[in-house]
């Protein structure tokens, strides 16, 4: 492992002794827990405005081509396309949450255990 060393306020460094205390942990397995988990929960925050964009993108062409009298033909398979790429991606930025979600209830359980 690597050493890495930080000055923290006052008030930041109660907190993360709160953290290591309520978690019968020494501070430097505190620290290294919140930053795995803080780094987790930056990469894993919310669907990112790229899917959401596409999936709109999806409905729209999908719609349209149902509700006009002459659909364009490229408008469905257009519409489909880019429902399925926004679930494709829905679905792996999902599958990361859940991973995160998992290790921190690992984390949590090894700690519960190891008291």
């Amino acid at each position: 492992m690597k050493t890495v060393a930080s000055k923290l306020p006052e008030q930041l460094a109660d907190r993360v002794d709160d953290f290591a205390d309520d978690r019968d942990l020494n501070r430097s397995q505190a620290i290294r827990t919140l930053l795995e988990h803080g780094l987790d929960a930056q990469n894993h925050r919310e669907t990112p405005a790229y899917v959401i964009a596409l999936g709109t993108l999806g409905l729209v062409y999908l719609v349209g081509s149902l509700v006009t009298i002459r659909p364009t033909e490229i408008a469905a398979p257009a519409g489909a396309i880019c429902l399925l790429a926004a679930l494709l991606l829905w679905h792996d930025t999902t599958r990361q949450k859940l991973g995160a979600l998992r290790r921190d209830a690992a984390e949590r359980v090894r700690s519960t255990f190891n008291r």
